[in-house]
This record gives structure tokens, C-alpha cells and sequence, in this order.
């Protein structure tokens, strides 16, 4: 098995350098590949061994780079990891990583991220209002939709090659959306990492979602570095009526 893993930032401070270290210190690196991804035009520190570049002003956004786009390309230009895993840069894990990362290896779960969920159980989510037509023009408008949160996700080599397959109008729909949808359509593994107690029951009986419960990320989320639009969909969380998306 060989994987890689995608450690995304478009800077590099001190604490992005402290993560992107114990990677590389608490991996086996016979088994793993880590690499930064940063922007062409980042200075980056001379201890970083492997970067992999991307055009910043050509990736595209929701009011943010869309790491999609970098996972896409950089399985393309490299088809012959296993899994790959994203892992941006204002994620902390409190464990050991080689612990956590072997646990993870000895599935073969397609898809692993958090907060995994569906259109019909959580529909107070902002990005369905946003989202649901682009959706509706790639998938179907009777496609039951996924949505996660992948700061820390894990794709496999399959899943991957079947969403390259999908139309460049994906890239239009935020990838928290279009990765689990796809790999829920073709019928791939799912693995949701965090442990959502209210959703629990509908989601394992009816997609066969499994909820482990004892692995925890800390997220601190730079919220200065986002632009106006951005912070305005962080804030545009409530709605006066209940949307509809079937």
C-alpha cells in the first residue's frame, strides 16, 4: 500500500509548519507520501520536502480556493497512490498520527470524512440553499445529496477516477457536496468520522453510514482570512421558512 497525503495551505506559520512536522515524524514514510500543497506564489521554508504547486488565481472558488480542484489535478498528474488523503492546515489531531492513520488502513471505506449527512435529514445545512440546482443539473433531481466536511477527508483511488469522469460543471458545486454524493451513487464505502447522535439512526438504517466515536479533531478556523462573501455565508445560517429540496 502506498498513500499520500495532502497537507493544503496558502500560507506557512509557525503552527501550519508544527503540523505538516509531526506528519512527517510520526508517519511511516514507506507507506506514506506527505506533501504541501500551496499556491505557485508562497514563500515556503526550506525544511519542507515535497510541494506540489498549484495556480491560485485559476483554482476555482466559493469566496475561497476550492481544494477539489488541487486534489483533482494532483490525482491526475499522480494515479497510483491507494488513498488520498486532504488534511488543511487549521486541523489538529490530538492523537498520534501513525496510530490514527493505521486504524484508518485497515478499511477500505471509499469516502471518510466528518459530518456526513443528507438533504433529507439535515436541511438547515447553508449550502443546500445555495447549491441544490447546480446539484440537481450534475446528479438528478431526485438524487438523494450528501454533504461533509472534508478539512480531513480520505478518497480512495476508485472514488477519485470516477469523479474526474463527471463533468468540469462540478467544480461549480462546493466539493463538501459532490464528493460523498458521488461516491454514494456509485455505491462506494462511506466512513463519517465524528459521531452525530441526532442523525445516527436514519443515516446508518438507510445509507449504512457507520459513526466511530472516538476520534477528534480540533478545528481553529482563521476567520480573518476570509473574504466578505465567505463570512457572510459563515453568518446566513437561519432561515424564515423551512427550504424544500425534493
Amino acid at each position: 500500500m502506498r498513500n499520500v497525503i495532502l497537507f493544503i495551505s496558502h500560507h506557512c506559520n509557525e503552527s501550519d509548519l508544527i503540523a505538516y512536522n509531526r506528519l512527517i515524524t510520526e508517519l511511516d514514510d514507506s507507506i506514506y507520501d506527505v506533501v504541501w500543497c500551496a499556491p505557485y506564489n508562497l514563500t515556503l521554508d526550506d525544511t519542507i520536502k515535497t510541494v506540489y504547486r498549484y495556480d491560485n488565481e485559476n483554482v476555482p472558488k466559493h469566496g475561497f480556493v476550492n481544494p477539489s480542484y488541487i486534489v483533482e489535478n494532483y490525482y491526475i498528474e499522480h494515479p497510483n497512490y491507494d488513498y488520498y488523503y486532504v488534511h488543511e492546515y487549521d486541523v489538529a489531531y490530538t492523537g498520534n498520527y501513525n496510530e490514527f492513520f493505521t486504524e484508518l488502513d485497515a478499511t477500505d471505506y471509499d469516502f471518510i470524512a466528518c459530518y456526513i449527512n443528507t438533504s433529507k435529514s439535515d436541511r438547515w445545512w447553508q449550502w443546500w440553499e445555495y447549491q441544490k440546482e447546480l446539484c440537481w443539473n450534475l446528479f438528478g433531481k431526485d438524487q438523494i445529496l450528501l454533504k461533509s466536511c472534508v478539512s480531513f477527508a480520505r478518497l480512495s483511488n476508485r472514488l477519485l477516477a470516477k469523479i474526474i469522469e463527471y463533468s468540469e460543471e462540478r467544480f461549480n458545486i462546493i466539493y463538501e457536496l459532490y464528493w460523498p454524493t458521488i461516491a454514494y451513487i456509485h455505491n462506494m464505502k462511506i466512513l463519517a468520522l465524528d459521531h452525530a447522535e441526532s442523525d445516527k439512526d436514519y443515516i446508518n438504517e438507510k445509507y449504512n453510514l457507520c459513526f466511530p466515536q472516538y476520534y477528534y479533531f480540533n478545528v481553529d478556523i482563521d476567520y480573518n482570512s476570509f473574504t466578505d462573501e465567505r463570512k457572510l455565508l459563515l453568518t446566513k445560517n437561519t432561515y424564515t421558512k423551512q427550504p424544500t429540496y425534493d
